[in-house]
């Protein structure tokens, strides 16, 4: 498969799918119960790990990848957090 073609099918992968695969990559298992393949795993990895970072790009959720490429950890999320609160405590002070 052409890395156009892999990135077009992520585009347009819909939730379920999403949650499918990365369910599968959790478990090592596909929905039916049978195991995937290394080669399988990885690829199911590519595929949630670009959809997260385009469809759920979500600057709250910790462990994913930011649209710029920056992997967001939990201090990462929680020093962003903290600063928010101060900068909200200083505007109502």
């Amino acid at each position: 498969m052409r890395d156009s073609d892999f990135l077009n099918a992520v585009d347009t992968m819909t939730a379920e799918t999403y949650e499918a695969l990365r369910e599968a990559v959790e478990t090592g298992k596909w929905p039916d119960g049978s195991r995937l393949s290394q080669e399988q795993r990885e690829i199911a990895m590519q595929a949630v790990i670009l959809y997260s970072r385009h469809q759920k790009a979500d600057e709250d959720e910790p462990f994913t990848i930011s649209p710029d490429g920056v992997f967001r950890d939990a201090s990462v999320q929680k020093k962003a957090w903290l600063e928010k609160r101060a900068r909200e405590k200083q505007s109502g002070s």
